[in-house]
C-alpha cells in the first residue's frame, strides 16, 4: 500500500470521524455512513497499523453514536471474518471485544 493511499484513507477516516457526531442532526447521514461500514472493515486488514487504528476508532464511534452494534457485527462477520485476507480476519476478531465492551458501557449509562 503506497503512502499516498494510506494518507487518503487516514484523511477520509478523519473527515468521517469528525462528521459522526452530526449523524442525528442531518437526515440521511447515518444511512450514508452505514454504507461505509464494509469499507471500514476491509481497512482493518491494512498492513499499516495507523490505518487499522484510525478505522477501529471510526467503527467504535459509529457504534457509540448510533447504538447499532448488531448491524456492525453483522458486517464484521460477512466482510471481515469471511475475508480472504488473513489480516482482515484477524483484526475483525480483535475489534469485536472492544465493540462489545463499548456496548456494555452504553447500556450501563442508559439503565442506571
Amino acid at each position: 500500500m503506497s503512502e499516498q493511499v494510506v494518507e487518503i484513507i487516514l484523511r477520509g477516516n478523519q473527515v468521517l470521524f469528525e462528521m459522526m457526531p452530526d449523524i442525528s442532526t442531518f437526515d440521511g447521514l447515518e444511512q450514508h455512513i452505514a454504507q461505509l461500514i464494509p469499507i471500514f472493515i476491509e481497512n482493518l486488514g491494512s498492513p499499516k497499523a495507523v490505518v487499522r487504528k484510525s478505522t477501529h476508532k471510526c467503527i467504535g464511534t459509529y457504534v457509540k453514536l448510533t447504538k447499532k452494534l448488531e448491524f456492525v457485527l453483522h458486517h464484521i462477520i460477512i466482510t471481515g471474518l469471511e475475508n480472504p485476507n488473513s489480516r482482515t480476519r484477524q483484526h475483525s476478531m480483535l475489534v469485536i471485544p472492544a465493540l462489545l465492551s463499548l456496548k456494555t458501557s452504553l447500556m450501563d449509562t442508559e439503565c442506571p
